[in-house]
């Protein structure tokens, strides 16, 4: 793999083409690598690699997503789905805002017996006014 500067990339960019043919050439700035430049093949094989394995990941999200289905879990295979939808490249719809669960109210409850006792009658179903 060969480095060469932004400024000489500039200067010789026949020379940075003929390289890419041959491997990857890596243009840095500043002595930090920015970018690469590879030949065409080599970008089509790359191309058709990550395609390949972005069709992978989304059968594996689809599976994940049927097999929390299965397992009741229907939160974590929602978010499968999708993310197998977004991996294939099909349209994904927004996300629906999850419902909020009612605040429990600590005092609408408060003070209510059990319904079998009263005040008249002991815990042990016994009549208190003997």
């Amino acid at each position: 793999m060969t480095a060469i500067s932004t400024k000489e990339a500039a200067r010789q960019f026949w020379k940075v083409l003929k390289e890419a043919e041959a491997g990857p050439v890596i243009i840095k700035r500043y002595r930090r690598p920015r970018a690469v430049i590879v030949s065409i093949a080599q970008f089509r094989l790359y191309e058709r690699a990550l395609a390949q394995l972005s069709e992978d990941a989304a059968i594996l999200a689809f599976q994940k997503a049927i097999d929390m289905a299965v397992k009741g879990r229907l939160g974590l295979a929602h978010r499968a789905r999708r993310d197998a939808r977004e991996l294939s490249g099909l349209p994904t719809p927004p996300l629906r805002k999850r419902a909020r669960k009612p605040a429990f109210d600590a005092g609408a409850g408060a003070g209510l017996e059990h319904p079998a006792q009263d005040e008249t009658s002991a815990p042990g179903g016994a009549d208190k006014r003997r």
